[in-house]
């Protein structure tokens, strides 16, 4: 079972890189972008398009670190709040204990 996954994994990886190849080789005109009074020098749409997508990428894992660490931070907080409440009801309890046995 576990070999038809890897043949799978490596038929997609192939698949990815022949689409990838194709893309690249059929869009190699030169483009150039212009943002308001800014304007790229003259690059391969291939290449612009790769670099948006690493752009988009990396600011995706950027949003994704910092939201896991945040959510780290306040489970953090909860466990400390959990911790506090146990030992204020082991308290109370044992308070409750010694109150009924005298």
């Amino acid at each position: 079972m576990l070999w038809i996954k890897r043949v799978l994994v490596l038929a997609v990886a192939l698949l990815l890189a022949a689409l990838t190849l194709v893309f690249i080789l059929e869009n190699q005109s030169q483009t150039r972008l212009q943002f308001m009074t800014l304007h790229s020098p003259e690059l391969p749409v291939a290449f612009l398009v790769a670099l948006a997508f690493i752009a988009g990428a990396l600011v995706g894992l950027g949003l994704s670190v910092y939201l896991q660490a945040r959510l780290k931070f306040a489970l953090g907080r909860s466990r400390g709040e959990l911790a506090r409440c146990r030992k204020e009801l082991d308290d109370l309890r044992a308070q409750a204990a010694s109150s009924k046995g005298s």
